[in-house]
Order: C-alpha cells, then sequence, then structure tokens
C-alpha cells in the first residue's frame, strides 16, 4: 500500500483535531491549500514518475480512495477531483487504453468524445500523457 494503515489513523487524527478546533473559514483555506499540495505531489511524484500494469493502476486507485477517503469527512471529493481523474484514465481496462491511444493519435475529436463519455475533462494531450505510463499497452 501507498499509505500504512497507521499513517492514515494518525493522519485522520490530526484533520479531526484541527476541524474541530478551527474556525470552519480557516479550517477550509488550509484544507484547501492541503489538498491541492496532496494532489500535486501524487499527480507529479508518483503517477508520473512510474509506471503501471493494470493491476499495479488498480491497486494505486484502491490506495488512494483509503487515503482520500480520510478527508471526506471534512470535505467535499472535488477537492480531489485532479487526482481522481488522473488516476481513472491510469486505471482504464487495457481495451479501452488502446483504444483512446489509436484515436488520440489519429483523431483527437473522437478521443474527446469518448473521454466524456466516461465523465473525464482531462484534455486529450494529459490523457495521452498518463496512458504512456502503462506498461501492459
Amino acid at each position: 500500500a501507498v499509505v500504512s494503515t497507521q499513517s492514515t489513523g494518525e493522519l485522520q487524527q490530526s484533520v479531526s483535531l484541527l476541524s474541530a478546533t478551527l474556525p470552519p473559514e480557516q479550517f477550509l483555506g488550509i484544507w484547501s491549500a492541503l489538498a491541492d499540495l496532496f494532489q500535486q505531489e501524487f499527480i507529479n511524484k508518483i503517477i508520473f514518475k512510474n509506471r503501471f500494469n493494470l493491476a499495479g493502476a488498480q491497486q494505486f486507485k484502491t490506495d488512494m480512495q483509503g487515503f482520500t477517503g480520510i478527508f471526506l469527512d471534512h470535505c467535499s471529493p472535488a477537492y480531489f477531483s485532479a487526482l481522481t481523474q488522473h488516476i481513472r484514465v491510469l486505471s482504464q481496462p487495457t481495451e479501452t487504453v488502446r483504444l483512446w491511444q489509436g484515436e488520440g493519435l489519429g483523431n483527437p475529436d473522437n478521443l474527446a468524445e469518448l473521454l466524456q463519455e466516461k465523465d473525464i475533462s482531462l484534455s486529450g494531450e494529459a490523457v495521452l500523457a498518463i496512458l504512456k505510463l502503462r506498461t501492459d499497452v
């Protein structure tokens, strides 16, 4: 797992303590900055610094669901929308990855439609960069 159970428990306690002791406006301000930092770190230093097969991508998705779940008592899932989008692309079935790669190279407009059907709002260029991280295609 990316984050240990002990670490997540300690982090959850810390977030709960902050939420309970700070005025809501201050907590949301701190939380917004922290959530953005988490997203950027996970995207830039884990997703884009590694390569994944389907099983690895799905395990990472499971790990991140556990990690982000720590915070959902205190904020909206929208705080993790960029990370969620990247993980959704990364963990697509191999057949979908191949289709998207083919459409991205041959017909970018078709790729945009396919992404919209899956409710993925990342650009075609960003999606293709993520798909290059897959080792099983």
